[in-house]
């Protein structure tokens, strides 16, 4: 069966995740299914309707299989738009950092001052040097 989810990602809000419209053989679409994350993992609420104190899923998949393959269509593609989420996330880190840094002003590099060269010293004689020049003179 042709299954399309659509989902729309919940923020903080407790074990819910997402909610979830499904097209069917893009014929019919079921809107409000809950993707739900319990103890033993993801799974979905169907949608219902409060009548008293009990609530009655207005929707419902009746064979196993087809409930089966539903709800891993709908987690799939809610991994799918998690993974999208996070990753754009990661990328616009980086870009955020270029932009303060960016913006921030930049530290002045201290300037050095740098000496004058010395003039090459002349190697000083020794006396005996002394002693040689003036004998031969």
């Amino acid at each position: 069966m042709n299954i399309k989810p659509i989902i729309k990602l919940q923020e903080d809000k407790n074990n819910l995740k997402a909610y979830a419209d499904v097209v069917l053989e893009e014929s019919i679409m079921i809107k409000g299914i809950s993707v739900v994350d319990g103890k033993n993992g993801l799974f979905l609420n169907m949608p219902s309707k409060k009548n008293g104190d009990q609530y009655y899923e207005q929707v419902y998949p009746i064979t196993k299989e087809f409930r089966e393959e539903l709800t891993k269509a709908v987690i799939e593609e809610y991994q799918q738009q998690l993974d999208k989420k996070m990753g754009l996330a990661v990328e616009k880190e980086p870009e955020k950092q270029a932009k303060k840094s960016a913006k921030a002003p930049k530290a002045k590099e201290p300037e050095l001052e740098t000496p004058e060269p010395e003039p090459e010293a002349k190697p000083e004689q020794t006396e005996e040097q002394d002693a040689g020049m003036a004998m031969s003179m």
